[in-house]
């Protein structure tokens, strides 16, 4: 019982297009930014050329070193992943110094509210109880 090369090929063409289709779908709704799916519409296209042009792969595979070529389309998923993860870390990074800013900007406007409120305070009751020490 073999494998037909031909089925597995269509599976990873309709993989891929798959794929970049929902990529696509998610930039048009903005659910996410272009600049985060890069990796991910990369990653699509270099399943959809190695479903396409399987020598591509045997190539590639020949060149890294790699004995199992499709052992290969595991090795550039790991490396991917990896990428996703680590621009997700800068992302994150990115979001944390700037929460960490706001948050010293509203603690230095909450005290000038209470600054101004408690000066607002000692000059009304200057006005109210005036120095009669005249």
């Amino acid at each position: 019982m073999g494998v037909d090369i031909f089925r597995v090929q269509v599976l990873g063409v309709f993989s891929s297009v798959l794929m970049f289709l929902i990529i696509w779908g998610l930039i048009r709704r903005e659910t996410l930014k272009v600049s985060h799916s890069l990796i991910w519409i990369f990653m699509s296209l270099i399943l959809f050329i190695f479903s396409i042009w399987r020598e591509a792969m045997h190539f590639v595979s020949r060149m890294i070193g790699v004995a199992y070529p499709p052992a290969m389309l595991f090795i550039l998923l790991i490396f991917g992943l990896v990428m996703v993860i680590m621009q997700l870390s800068i992302i994150i990074t990115k979001l944390s110094i700037a929460v960490k800013r706001l948050n010293q900007e509203m603690g230095l406007l909450k005290l000038d509210v209470l600054r101004s409120r408690q000066q607002k305070l000692s000059t009304s009751s200057d006005i109210e109880h005036p120095n009669t020490e005249l």
